[in-house]
């Protein structure tokens, strides 16, 4: 398998085009948080800093996908090159919901919601006492992040481990015009993958929309 290789100018441009759209995403701009920095033991910084590091992150992959994607018309090996299609597909969908749990996670350390354990349902419990609250800002917290989930990359993950669908192997052996059992790659059409992009900005517009929300209502925090 050979190395994946990119244009350096067009990561670059692109990179720096969708950090900048998703801009949206750094917390460390409100003010009202300013305060969380100074308390001791406190973990807003580290929350508002793991979003930005994953926003970077999230970039450099989508942008590799994007990149694996449009190139795969122009190679003679298209099984070895949609490696890294599936490969950078993983990780984008892994980092786009990373950064959905990390506005729970940031939210949960404002509002000092500490029995809230991270553990599978903690965004449902997390929700269910903000809306339960007597704290009018803490209500809207709660209805915020209730709304705008990412919806149409979740059928690209399972429910449990979270992981893509394996695409090497059918779970079946086919056999040949000889006889010969052999295993057939889960390959989809370009059209698919096309079809995987567009659900990725779908959720990530979503996203960007819980986070302006977000940022709206911690000023009166």
């Amino acid at each position: 398998m050979k190395p994946f290789v990119i244009d350096e100018n067009c990561f670059d441009i692109e990179y720096n085009k969708l950090l900048t759209e998703i801009n949206i995403f750094d917390f460390s701009k409100v003010n009202t948080l300013v305060s969380g920095f100074e308390q001791i033991g406190s973990n807003v910084p580290s929350a508002i800093n793991s979003i930005h590091d994953t926003c970077e992150y999230f970039c450099n992959s989508f942008v590799c996908l994007k990149y694996a994607h449009k190139n795969l018309p122009y190679t003679n090996n298209l099984e070895k090159n949609y490696y890294w299609v599936f490969y950078y597909h993983n990780i984008t969908l892994h980092f786009l919901h990373t950064i959905h749990d990390l506005m729970y996670i940031l939210i949960r350390e404002l509002t000092h919601s500490y029995e809230v354990k991270l553990e599978l349902g903690f965004k449902r419990e997390l929700v269910g006492k903000l809306k339960a609250s007597d704290n009018e800002t803490f209500k809207k917290l709660g209805n915020i992040l209730n709304k705008n989930s990412p919806i149409r990359t979740v059928k690209y993950r399972d429910e449990y481990t979270h992981n893509i669908t394996p695409y090497r192997l059918n779970s079946h052996p086919e056999k040949d015009e000889h006889g010969i059992a052999f295993f057939k790659a889960n390959k989809p059409m370009i059209n698919d993958i096309e079809e995987a992009i567009k659900d990725i900005e779908s959720d990530l517009e979503k996203l960007q929309k819980k986070a302006k929300h977000i940022k709206t209502a911690l000023t009166i925090l």
